[in-house]
């Protein structure tokens, strides 16, 4: 055959995307867990106000 188009990756390289996907899921996580600790916040005090 041929040489492959896409040179092949090492496992540095597959560790380095690794750990930037990692660090990524940790930021998504992180804002996630902001918003719903707001929302809860906001229900809370919708339904003492209803109270």
């Amino acid at each position: 055959m041929g040489a492959p188009f896409f040179p092949r990756r090492t496992l540095e390289d597959a560790a380095i995307d690794l750990a930037r996907a990692a660090e990524r899921l940790r930021h998504y996580r992180a804002h996630a867990d902001r918003v719903v600790t707001d929302l809860e916040a906001r229900w809370a005090a919708n339904r003492a106000a209803r109270d």
